[in-house]
């Protein structure tokens, strides 16, 4: 039997190594299941790391048979990196939508046809025509010539990897100038991963018979782990999410517990003259320099309603319900606050114009009518689906007092049917995100709610939780 040559080196060493991050990169990725495109990057690191691995491998073996064996495994990661970063790619710039109706698991069927003709390339050779070795620098390199449908493999990954990177180009460009990191980390990516591969199939290569493709997509992952994945406004407001409390009327601004704002709203940077920047990443007394006494009065504030005058200029005075609620994570640990502003200065208007108390049940309709307007606001624990916060419409559409509705779950309050509850749990933890969602909400007092939920998954502390957002169907309110 012939002794197993071993040539230890540098290059070999360092792909080990990356493998080694790239694992742990996915064990990340994978902690944050309630983001879908963090599910895909975490597959998209592990088809880096058995690549990475798997070259390691094959460069650090000296026998000719080894080493197309293994290249044969570095298949398992090279046909799944084009597709694991398309879906990504997709699922993060916010059109997971089109992989779950277009129904695209049909994309990874070529990927398989790939890997069945690297492994049958003996039989046929359309993969490889030739292989043999070559030494360089005192290592003897597996080197190829490759074959028709190896081109064919190659425009399909190209096709895919073209594709993603177009889509995170685009999101870069769209990114608020608060998240810049996050858009030049993705322009980075994406030159990484260009880059590997061009000088990989041109002559250019500084490093002749050594594929720098592998280095290229370990790095590139490695970028996105730290960027994307780290505790900021991706795990509580992917794209999806930001477009829901977009649409609110009410103005929303999140902090976490160093007072650094998470998010902010399009209503409530319009409220506090802060449009059309966005103050994502700073210190609230320096986000909030237009209301200069705000942040200082509600510093250490974590629970309360109340409201508030704000005055923007020498003769303009805003009235405000406010509401502030803590974020807690599974350990019942603050790590954040929401502030909610909803805009009652035309009730606060009408009521300085009231002379005569008979007129206190036009006051009242006049706030029903400014709160019909406004869509429920719901965060729900999902291990449990209890109400961890609820807007004011709400309050008022389901006719109980808050401290009633928080704390329990909508079927144990015994406004929806125990049987639907679960199913919508169920499909918001298959999809991760929810439209346009019909359901009923039976009340004490009053016809039942017939509403359409917008519903989506978030973490938030390292605890998965459901926010959604729901108007009545138009027929009922006609």
């Amino acid at each position: 039997m012939d002794t197993l040559t071993w040539q230890p080196n540098a290059y070999s060493i360092s792909l080990v190594l990356l493998g080694i991050l790239t694992i742990a990169g996915a064990s990340i990725a994978s902690q944050r299941r309630s983001n879908p495109s963090a599910v895909w990057l975490a597959w998209l690191m592990v088809a880096i790391s058995i690549w990475s691995l798997g070259y390691a491998l094959e460069i650090a073996f000296g026998d000719l048979p080894l080493q197309v064996w293994m290249a044969k495994i570095e298949y398992l990661g090279i046909v799944s990196v084009p597709f694991f970063w398309f879906l990504f790619a997709m699922e993060y710039t916010g059109r997971g939508n089109i992989l779950r109706q277009k129904k695209l698991g049909w994309l990874a069927v070529f990927p398989l046809v790939t890997l069945a003709m690297t492994w049958s390339n003996e039989v046929h050779h359309l993969i490889w025509t030739y292989t043999g070795q070559v030494e360089y620098n005192g290592i003897r390199f597996f080197t190829v010539e490759h074959g028709a449908y190896y081109w064919v493999h190659v425009l399909y990954s190209y096709l895919l990897i073209l594709t993603g990177s177009i889509l995170f180009l685009q999101q870069a460009f769209k990114k608020r100038k608060s998240h810049r990191a996050q858009a030049i980390a993705i322009l980075v990516a994406v030159t990484i991963t260009w880059g590997g591969n061009i000088l990989y199939h041109t002559p250019f290569n500084p490093f002749p018979y050594l594929d720098l493709t592998s280095f290229a997509m370990s790095t590139t992952g490695l970028v996105l782990i730290f960027s994307l994945l780290r505790v900021g406004p991706l795990d509580l407001f992917p794209v999806v999410g930001e477009n829901i409390l977009e649409r609110m009327n009410d103005g929303v601004l999140v902090v976490d517990d160093r007072d650094r704002v998470l998010y902010a709203n399009h209503t409530f940077r319009r409220y506090a003259n802060i449009w059309p920047e966005t103050p994502t990443g700073k210190l609230l007394d320096d986000a909030l320099e237009n209301w200069p006494n705000f942040a200082e009065t509600f510093k250490d504030v974590s629970n309360i309603r109340t409201e508030v005058r704000i005055a923007p200029d020498p003769i303009t005075n805003l009235y405000f319900d406010l509401r502030i609620s803590p974020i807690l994570n599974h350990n019942r640990r603050p790590v954040g606050r929401v502030f909610v502003l909803h805009d009652v200065s035309e009730r606060k208007q009408a009521e300085m114009r009231l002379t005569s108390p008979e007129e206190t049940p036009d006051e009242t309709l006049t706030i029903q009518a400014l709160e019909t307007s406004i869509p429920f606001i719901l965060l729900i624990r999902e291990n449990d689906a209890r109400i961890v916060e609820i807007n004011r419409a709400f309050v008022l559409g389901i006719g109980q007092p808050r401290s009633a509705l928080t704390g329990r779950s909508l079927a144990e309050l015994g406004l929806w049917n125990e049987g639907e509850q679960t199913d919508f749990l169920n499909q918001i933890q298959k999809e991760g995100l929810l439209e346009n969602w019909p359901i009923r909400l039976y009340r004490k007092i009053g016809p039942p709610l017939d509403l359409n939920v917008t519903a989506r998954r978030l973490e938030i502390g390292g605890e998965n939780f459901i926010a959604w957002i729901a108007w009545e169907r138009q027929e009922k309110q006609r």
